[in-house]
């Protein structure tokens, strides 16, 4: 042999039996060795060289593709794929660890089922050894919206509350944290900013709190009845008159009745409603009726001026009187 001639592949040549060369780039090179003997006969050899000092690209692919939640919340389970490049000597393996777990060779979709923030790594290995730089995302997830309660200032009598109510309303969230907490009464709707003062009439108030991930809680309902005002009450029968045995004879200035006679109050309340109207006479209690038409029979042997009061009583106790003066002469 006379002879040994190298072809790098790169535009580079050498001589002899033992060489050495050096690649600026990165490559796959065909490498040829021409060798001679000493009557010019010639034999060769070919072989692919790879050049790879880059490692590896791996990128993730989180599905859903797009946050579902706000401020950066997944409230939904998530899948991830991992997908890694290297266009030299390939890809060997992808490693990837979830949270305080152990490194995992990747096979496939990781997924995420728990709430919480999470914190995944990854890397990849090609197959000349080339090991890339750890790459760690973080993946906060919220399945759960908060949860709503209220306290009510005072307590309710048959569920009426005599007195405006203030209605305080507290939302917890341990996961992403409470953003707001909104309520519908009335028909307008309202963002909860530390009190909800309800005056007199039948309200039925809706609420419902929301997360910082975008949660939002399935609503809430409470009826709140308040009544401050005594029934309405008039008495219908004796009016001013003449009157002969429950008869009403002649229209007169004052109140005149010669036998018994039938006390009929008229007595309403439009919220609570009326529990029951008592009848006094003189100031003593004689009667009590709790259904319509509130009325009393007053059959007493009397005679002269006696006074006939009625105090009608709404279910929370408020009440209402009234008073009107008779000249009655019984003596059956």
């Amino acid at each position: 042999i006379t002879n040994y001639t190298w072809n790098f592949g790169d535009g580079s040549y050498a001589y002899g039996k033992k060489v050495s060369h050096e690649y600026d780039n990165e490559g796959i090179y065909n490498v040829y060795l021409i060798v001679t003997d000493n009557v010019g006969k010639n034999a060769s050899i070919c072989k692919n060289i790879v050049i790879d000092v880059t490692p590896p690209y791996t990128t993730y692919k989180i599905i859903p593709s797009s946050l579902n939640g706000k401020n950066g919340w997944y409230i939904s389970w998530i899948n991830i794929k991992l997908n890694a490049i290297d266009n030299m000597s390939g890809v060997k393996e992808t490693r990837y660890k979830l949270d305080n777990g152990g490194w995992k060779k990747y096979n496939g979709a990781i997924n995420i089922t728990t709430e919480g923030n999470h914190m995944l790594s990854f890397y990849s290995i090609d197959n000349n050894g080339n090991v890339e730089d750890r790459t760690s995302i973080i993946l906060r997830m919220d399945f759960t919206p908060p949860s709503t309660s209220y306290i009510i200032n005072k307590n309710a009598t048959n569920g009426w509350f005599n007195d405006d109510v203030n209605i305080t309303l507290f939302s917890y969230d341990f996961t992403s944290g409470l953003d707001s907490i909104y309520y519908f009464i009335d028909n307008k709707l309202h963002r909860y900013n530390g009190k909800i003062r309800v005056g007199e009439g039948h309200h039925i108030i809706v609420y419902y709190g929301i997360d910082v991930a975008g949660n939002v809680e399935k609503p809430n309902k409470i009826e709140i009845n308040v009544d401050k005002h005594a029934p309405n009450i008039e008495i219908v029968n004796p009016s001013d008159g003449i009157y002969l045995f429950g008869r009403k004879l002649l229209p007169y200035s004052h109140t005149i009745v010669l036998g018994n006679i039938t006390i009929s109050v008229y007595a309403n309340d439009n919220l609570s409603g009326v529990s029951h109207v008592d009848f006094y006479i003189d100031g003593s209690f004689k009667f009590s009726d709790n259904k319509k038409p509130y009325s009393w029979r007053w059959d007493e042997k009397v005679m002269g001026l006696h006074e006939i009061k009625i105090v009608a009583y709404d279910k929370l106790g408020n009440k209402a009187t009234i008073k009107k003066e008779v000249f009655i002469i019984n003596l059956d």
